[in-house]
């Protein structure tokens, strides 16, 4: 059985999509892909709605750009 990967973590897929969102401007899912060995990816909508083999449910997340100050408001 393949290892994880300790990088695909929730908390870790978030702050990789905040920061491809604030640097892209588009808006970004981390969505689950169903392998053990990478659990989760972090797609952009162009690559998310490109893909056949994803549905809703597979949206764990997602990241707009224009929202991301609202966790540093305070």
């Amino acid at each position: 059985m393949p290892r994880p990967n300790p990088f695909q973590t929730a908390a870790h897929c978030w702050r990789f999509a905040l920061r491809r969102a604030t640097a892209d401007g588009d808006t970004f899912h981390i969505v689950t892909t169903g392998n053990p060995a990478a659990p989760r990816a972090v797609l952009s909508d162009r690559d998310l709605l490109a893909r056949d083999d994803l549905t809703p449910e597979d949206i764990e997340a997602s990241v707009d750009p224009f929202l991301s100050d609202i966790g540093n408001a305070g």
